[in-house]
């Protein structure tokens, strides 16, 4: 069994012992008696651990998308552009995708009401719309339940 000493001061020449120290960890290798020292500082030790959890925490905060909500939001703002630059969209579709939008954004189109109904949105409505899923897709969730997507306030 090996002897385990522990003191204020680091020994250097000891065969078959673990030493620890406060400022440095020293471990003897007892079959080959030799030493391996790993140099390891307390401040080290302590902004390794700040910088781990700083990680972590910045990890929790830009990588929490709910990619449900944004894959519906993206596939909103795909039918308004196949509609607008391509005309490849009903217009009852696109003024359903156009709704979704401004509910949850919370910025009107600028479109407005027909005989048949209220028109499509316009290329502005699209930009401001992309513009604004850009800014906040961090803040969007989906209710699986309700089948809804819904923002969060910001921090």
């Amino acid at each position: 069994m090996q002897k385990v000493k522990v003191s204020n001061q680091c020994a250097n020449n000891v065969d078959g012992l673990v030493t620890f120290c406060p400022a440095t960890t020293h471990i003897f290798n007892v079959s080959n008696n030799k030493t391996i020292t790993l140099l390891i500082s307390n401040k080290t030790i302590l902004v390794l651990g700040i910088l781990i959890t700083f990680q972590s925490c910045l990890t929790t905060k830009f990588d929490s998308i709910d990619k449900k909500a944004c894959k519906k939001m993206e596939y909103h703002l795909e039918i308004i552009s196949n509609y607008i630059f391509y005309s490849k969209e009903n217009v009852q579709s696109v003024v359903t995708s156009a709704e979704f939008m401004e509910k949850i954004s919370g910025h009107d189109s600028e479109a407005g009401y027909e005989f048949s109904g209220k028109s499509p949105p316009t290329v502005n409505d699209y930009y401001t719309w992309t513009a604004w899923y850009t800014a906040n897709h961090n803040n969007l969730r989906y209710n699986r339940r309700k089948k809804k997507v819904y923002q969060i306030k910001p921090e």
